[in-house]
């Protein structure tokens, strides 16, 4: 990696090729060599894309290079595609998935944002923040059914947010926010939201959940030639995109369905099993008809980069999380954490962030994964007072995993 960094401009990724004869090297406690890796090449500004020997034994050769090629592309900066102009919405929209995990002991219990993600309809400007709630929940109980979070913070994860997407983006504050949440927004959120989002002029609070307790069968007319016509069930799902409303706030959508246009004739349901179930969106805050709300979560589960099939079972601002976090991410084993961080920082590094929004974020990752349980106070305001500085954020990171794994 030293040497590639030489020629850094000579490139734009460098694709590493584990062998499976390697292996046995792989892992060790506290030590993955895919997370390694990727934390060296950060380390040098390097992209880099692990393959195995999966790659050259796959079957279906036209999905693995459309993986691939698309991975490599985005990696390198491209944008593969984007959201189509939909009518009825801003040009200059902009959408914030939210989700949060329980930590802390049963007395002292409080939340963590442990991701928000915020892009616009481009897919450019992704940009994650870890958060850890200020505010004790009182009842642990009723917030393990539905979690929220304080007006105050609230306030700050979404403020947050912001200013690190405008960071990225030339200070470009966009007409319309809409933000995403995987459980119901409480009054007190909204006020939060509301407070953060104050300079934008529409906003839109939008639960959208994937657990909705409904299914549905479509019907079409009875081919039996009987005087009564009845109705029977086709022989495909509910055809994607399809939607119940349920009120003027809230509607039940099918993204995943029937979409015979994806096929060369007749019908086509991706997976081909089980009955889909919709999702459920309810609109806490906000105008304008619910079937634009519904719409743009549609075209939000094609916004996935890093998948190839014809759209993903929930929107891109709630990809990787369908359902409230688990509790307590401190509860993880160290390696666990270590290899989060990993992640973490390597997205951070693969999205060209600055070395500030690096450090920042990944200083907020020590706290959202619970690494501030493990190290020291001395260790932790090291740390901290290191990535606030603005030292190389991979030096504070390699740091962390010395002292993680000592």
């Amino acid at each position: 990696m030293q040497r590639l960094a030489l020629v850094r401009d000579h490139f734009d990724v460098v694709l590493v090729h584990l062998p499976d004869a390697w292996q046995i090297a792989f892992r060790a406690p506290g030590f993955d060599a895919h997370d390694a890796l990727k934390a060296i090449g950060a380390g040098h500004g390097i992209l880099t894309q692990v393959i195995n020997d999966r790659v050259f034994t796959f079957g279906y050769k036209a999905s693995l290079a459309w993986r691939l090629s698309i991975a490599l592309y985005v990696k390198a900066g491209g944008i593969p595609w984007k959201l189509a102009p939909l009518k009825g919405v801003p040009e200059n929209t902009a959408y914030i998935g939210l989700a949060y995990a329980l930590r802390g002991n049963p007395q002292e219990a409080h939340y963590v944002t442990c991701c928000s993600q915020v892009f616009d309809a481009d897919g450019g400007g992704m940009q994650f923040v870890a958060f850890e709630a200020r505010d004790p929940v009182k009842d642990v109980e009723e917030a393990r059914r539905t979690p929220f979070l304080s007006r105050s913070d609230m306030r700050a994860v979404l403020a947050r947010s912001l200013t690190l997407y405008q960071s990225r983006n030339g200070g470009l504050l966009h007409r319309r926010m809409v933000v995403h949440k995987t459980t119901s927004f409480k009054p007190e959120e909204l006020e939060g939201a509301l407070d953060a989002l104050s300079a934008i002029r529409e906003v839109e609070c939008v639960e959208v959940a994937s657990n909705a307790g409904w299914r549905g069968v479509w019907l079409q007319e009875s081919r039996n030639p009987t005087p009564e016509r009845r109705s029977e069930p086709d022989g495909y799902p509910v055809p994607r995109g399809a939607m119940l409303q349920r009120s003027g706030k809230s509607a039940l959508v099918w993204v995943a369905g029937n979409a015979p246009r994806a096929a060369s004739r007749g019908d086509y349901y991706q997976g081909g099993k089980s009955i889909p179930r919709p999702i459920n969106i309810v609109r806490y805050a906000g105008v304008g008809p619910i079937e634009l709300t519904a719409f743009e979560a549609l075209a939000l589960t094609k916004m996935d980069w890093n998948n190839d099939a014809l759209y993903d079972p929930v929107p891109a601002t709630h990809n990787g999380w369908q359902e409230p976090l688990p509790m307590s991410l401190r509860c993880r084993e160290t390696p666990t954490r270590i290899a989060y961080l990993c992640k973490v920082l390597s997205a951070a590094i693969d999205r060209h962030d600055s070395d500030t929004v690096v450090a920042e974020f990944f200083a907020d990752a020590l706290t959202s994964c619970g690494v501030d349980q493990v190290l020291s106070q001395g260790q932790c305001l090291t740390l901290r007072s290191s990535c606030r500085r603005g030292f190389p954020p991979c030096q504070s990171f390699i740091t962390a995993l010395r002292v993680l794994m000592t």
